[in-house]
């Protein structure tokens, strides 16, 4: 058994059990059921396998987790409104050592304080009329909404530092990469927030990041920015969007980058946008371009090809229930029909052409490729897939981007997973030379595992299996910090405080 190194709890002061058939019942129960213990653990328990001793490095995985009733009695929660709680395994030398924490965000420290709820969720303001007490974050639907910022979306890490962030664009708060103990908010935090889906590249140790909302007109606008190695804020750009930028916008939710380029997105209801700005350029250098009308969640890796830049990510065949204002009526993303897609834009001739690249055409969402080729030309994408009917992942698949071949690796019933972020083993030789790291939700025995897959034969199973000390919550996405990325992982003096 793992030796348990401390275990504190933080329950609520009421828990009111949803009513059956209800959002919070859907997501606040089973294999989104809340932790209430924050755990350090280490020499945990192998079941299956061995640990390897050529991976080195954390896995990190950001979860919703509330921890009060919602206002309306846990009726219309909606997950993406739980408190951000991270969740870290180390491995070095053949050892796996756990930690979960809470991020703890403004909202965090005042709703501990009142032992409430003080902000209603998205859901809760569209469907039971609450409204919270105290204003919301940010310049967007946070802010219209009257939104907490969770810091439950996303994760990163950058110099030294774990990043989680919100996708209604919070405040981007640093949490120790030893203890995911919150240290504070960056020094470089502009005043618009920052949303999920920061990028960052190991070769250079900068950090690009956007946020997005609305003006004092109501009108939508996105701002671009380049942190440095040294977590400096070096580049900050207001992009201006095209007339029709109003015609059924929908929020925009990742970009991409290249070795030169930046990515940025939004959606209409006719076509998707996208606006490619050099890394370090201004706001009269972005380029806009069309394509065909979806939502794109998540997009993956891009890289220039002569006059073309490359990007893959997902595609929607049926996006309507991401592009409606304030909340989607269902998370199942069976319904919206992502495929593994590719766009290449031609900055000559400004034409955009598009191509699915998975031949079968499969639903995949919440994809992952080896972060030592971000903004290169590269081979392999790993896809976690959805299951029907909820918010659920029964597995993950590897794409050949360049022959469309794919394996995948199928959870057993009752079993579900999350995204499976890419760690290079110590001496890899080329791409797949890695290990795919993911966190199980195992309903059927009521416990969370680790597993770690051959990046070269996912569909052999796991080379190990890890027991977790608790069974941990689903949620959304994760990363893997190497500790051979000396740009991200080591943290700059000058930044030691915030």
């Amino acid at each position: 058994m793992a030796r348990i190194v401390s275990r504190q709890a933080i329950e609520p002061r009421v828990h009111t059990p949803p009513p059956p058939g209800s959002w919070g019942e859907e997501y606040r129960t089973g294999v989104w059921q809340p932790n209430s213990e924050e755990i350090v653990a280490e020499d945990l328990q192998v079941i299956q396998g061995s640990i390897p001793h050529d991976i080195s490095g954390r896995y990190i995985r950001n979860t919703e987790n509330p921890i009060h009733d919602t206002m309306d009695g846990n009726v219309n929660y909606h997950p993406f409104d739980g408190d951000g709680m991270l969740h870290m395994i180390r491995f070095k030398d053949g050892k796996a050592k756990y930690c979960n924490k809470w991020t703890r965000t403004k909202a965090f420290a005042a709703e501990q304080k009142a032992g409430r709820s003080l902000w209603v969720g998205l859901l809760e303001y569209k469907k039971s009329g609450k409204r919270s007490e105290l204003p919301g974050w940010g310049d967007g639907l946070g802010k219209f909404f009257a939104l907490k910022d969770t810091a439950s979306t996303d994760v990163v890490v950058h110099a030294g530092r774990v990043l989680p962030s919100w996708y209604l664009c919070g405040e981007p708060y640093a949490v120790s990469l030893d203890t995911l103990e919150t240290v504070g908010i960056s020094a470089w935090a502009p005043k618009e927030g920052v949303s999920a889906h920061h990028k960052v590249d190991e070769a250079t140790g900068e950090l690009m990041f956007f946020n997005y909302g609305l003006d004092r007109q109501m009108k939508p606008f996105i701002n671009y920015g380049v942190v440095d190695r040294n977590s400096h804020l070096t580049n900050y750009q207001h992009l201006s969007l095209t007339p029709d930028s109003m015609a059924g916008f929908a929020m925009p939710h990742d970009m991409c980058v290249s070795k030169n380029y930046s990515i940025i997105n939004y959606f209409l209801k006719d076509n998707a946008n996208w606006g490619i700005i050099p890394r370090h350029g201004s706001a009269s250098q972005v380029r806009w371009f069309k394509s065909s009308p979806t939502y794109s969640l998540h997009q993956l890796n891009a890289y220039e090809d002569g006059d073309d830049v490359v990007m893959d990510g997902y595609h929607m065949a049926n996006p309507k229930i991401f592009t409606k204002l304030g909340s989607p009526d269902s998370l199942d993303l069976t319904i919206a029909h992502p495929r593994l897609w590719r766009w290449r834009f031609n900055m000559k001739t400004g034409e955009t052409a598009e191509t699915c690249l998975d031949p079968q055409e499969q639903v995949r969402e919440f994809g992952m490729f080896n972060q030592q080729y971000q903004g290169r030309d590269y081979k392999y994408a790993y896809s976690a897939i959805p299951d029907k009917g909820g918010f659920r992942f029964t597995g993950v698949s590897k794409h050949d981007v360049k022959t469309g071949q794919s394996w995948s690796h199928n959870l057993d019933p009752g079993i579900y997973g999350s995204e499976s972020p890419v760690a290079p083993k110590v001496g890899g030789k080329d791409e797949d030379d890695a290990y795919l790291v993911s966190f199980l939700m195992d309903m059927n025995k009521d416990r969370s595992l680790c597993v770690l897959l051959d990046a070269k034969r996912i569909q052999d199973g796991p080379v190990c299996t890890i027991l977790l000390p608790h069974r941990i919550s689903s949620g959304t996405h994760a990363c893997w910090a190497d500790d051979a990325a000396t740009a991200v992982v080591t943290l700059p003096q000058s930044c030691s405080k915030l």
